[in-house]
């Protein structure tokens, strides 16, 4: 890899790593309310996350290892799981919907390759939902958008498990089909 193309690799992980410390500031901040504040802090979180992934395609940054691959959506579990931990002791959000995120990104994790995560065309748009119900939280903070905060979260993950389910279900299927085609040919 060129020296160019290593400081640019090196400049997007530095923006995801930027998006995991902002969140236990974040999270004081809300906490203590400072919501000017958690607002610039969840703004600045969100554009790093924007940009560290417009700076990995434009650049086709490859991840070198599993740490490397699994950043970002570790970032994001940590930005999302912070901010509804906050959001569910200031009683926005029941404490349950924690292990929905825990479950979620378990489920992730699990269906996932061990040297880098595998995304389906739905799921890889979870964590931009889940972060723009963070901001529709912090933003609009009224009982009303809680409770349909809480509906579309339940409703897309509902969804998206199956949908994963479902997708993966079929790419094992065509993987055995080739497979088994290449076998055929080889004999």
């Amino acid at each position: 890899m060129a020296e160019s193309d290593n400081g640019v690799k090196k400049s997007a992980f530095a923006v995801v790593i930027l998006r995991i410390l902002l969140t236990p500031v974040f999270f004081f901040a809300f906490m203590w309310d400072f919501a000017a504040i958690a607002i610039l802090l969840y703004l600045a979180a969100f554009a790093s996350d924007i940009v560290d992934g417009i700076l990995a395609r434009r650049q086709g940054i490859i991840p070198s290892s599993p740490l490397e691959a699994y950043l970002d959506p570790v970032a994001d579990f940590v930005l999302v799981f912070v901010s509804f931990y906050a959001f569910s002791l200031r009683q926005f959000y029941p404490p349950w919907i924690l292990l929905v995120f825990v479950l979620m990104f378990l489920f992730f994790i699990i269906s996932s390759s061990k040297r880098e995560p595998s995304y389906d065309p739905v799921g890889k748009y979870y964590g931009t939902f889940l972060m723009i119900t963070i901001g529709v939280t912090l933003f609009f903070p009224t009982e009303i958008v809680f409770n349909s905060v809480l509906v579309l979260i339940i409703a897309y993950t509902v969804g998206l498990v199956i949908y994963r389910a479902v997708y993966l279900w079929n790419n094992r299927k065509e993987d055995e089909g080739l497979r088994f085609s290449s076998e055929v040919k080889t004999r």
